[in-house]
């Protein structure tokens, strides 16, 4: 097996996890992608038409029964296309890999922006209670207590949004891997 370097024009690179997943470089992109068995057909069927060649990896490990992994495998070698057997791309085990430490600083971030912006909605509803109503210091401070509000709200979902990527690419992972 040697090394992949650079995918030809008109060839595609394939690595086919274990668990179904399957990895996607086509020549043409610079990034591959976690595709399924319909974007692999395609990309086969596109590979074919180009005369190319399918460069493929396969994840080493015990359990390669899953239905998925099969079929991968069965569109590669059935199609009569020249497949030729490869080390794994760089990009099919450290795709997302590289995002981990950023991400785990953008939860943080986020964690902190909702905390923060909590504190001073606390802060600023205490003050109120003291306030006037109907006077003009009073309106400002609603005003206010609403725009920390909406950015409160706003960075909630974002760190939502941040936590659920974090899960699926670092929690979710590690707990499969043990």
């Amino acid at each position: 097996m040697k090394e992949i370097e650079k995918i030809s024009s008109g060839c595609l690179y394939v690595h086919i996890y274990a668990d179904g997943r399957i990895f996607i470089l086509p020549a043409d992109f610079e990034q591959g992608f976690i595709g399924t068995i319909k974007s692999l057909e395609l990309e086969v069927d596109r590979t074919k038409e180009l005369g190319g060649i399918v460069y493929y990896s396969l994840e080493e490990t015990a359990s390669q029964e899953k239905e998925d992994f099969t079929k991968a495998c069965d569109l590669l070698f059935e199609n009569a296309l020249e497949t030729q057997m490869m080390h794994p791309h760089p990009q099919a085990y450290g795709y997302y890999k590289s995002v981990v430490p950023y991400l785990n600083d953008a939860v943080e971030v986020a964690a902190s922006d909702v905390k923060g912006l909590l504190s001073s909605i606390e802060v600023l509803e205490q003050k109120i209670a003291f306030l006037t109503a109907g006077s003009r210091s009073f309106q400002v401070a609603l005003e206010e207590l609403q725009v920390l509000k909406d950015r409160y709200y706003i960075a909630q979902q974002s760190l939502d949004k941040l936590s659920a990527i974090h899960y699926h690419l670092c929690v979710r992972n590690e707990l499969e891997e043990s």
